[in-house]
């Protein structure tokens, strides 16, 4: 883990175990190492890797899947010039952690976007927009 910059209390909090059960985790100590792979997932490796059984962090890692929501928020955030990229980056930021400040109880459901080709006025090249 120090290879990825994360400390254990850092990824306990995370995916929202114990620093301990990381530790134990992490070193084996544990014949139920169930939450390996999130573990694995959350710091960028693979278990094999995080256990010492090899030396490169990629190897035996899974290949991110993107649902077709993540693909058409990264396809619309792709098309925007960078100050737009870095306006809409600063504004998810600013919602995150103003989800993160407020009780779990407050928080609004997840929804899903639906994403349609909307043609300008004064352009045949349609554009998505989010719905």
């Amino acid at each position: 883990m120090k290879e990825k910059k994360v400390t254990q209390k850092a990824l306990a909090d995370a995916i929202g175990i114990s620093p301990q059960a990381v530790s134990r985790i992490v070193n084996g100590e544990t014949s139920d190492p169930r939450k390996l792979p999130l573990i694995a997932k959350t710091v960028g490796a693979s278990p094999e890797f995080l256990l010492g059984e090899v030396d490169d962090p990629n190897e035996g890692a899974p290949v991110p899947v993107l649902s077709n929501q993540e693909i058409a928020v990264l396809s619309l955030f792709n098309s925007l010039e960078s100050s737009g990229q870095k306006a809409v980056i600063e504004i998810m930021r600013t919602m995150a952690q103003a989800a993160l400040a407020s009780p779990a109880s407050n928080r609004p459901s997840s929804r899903a976007i639906s994403v349609k080709p909307v043609m300008k006025a004064k352009s045949a090249q349609p554009q998505e927009t989010v719905r």
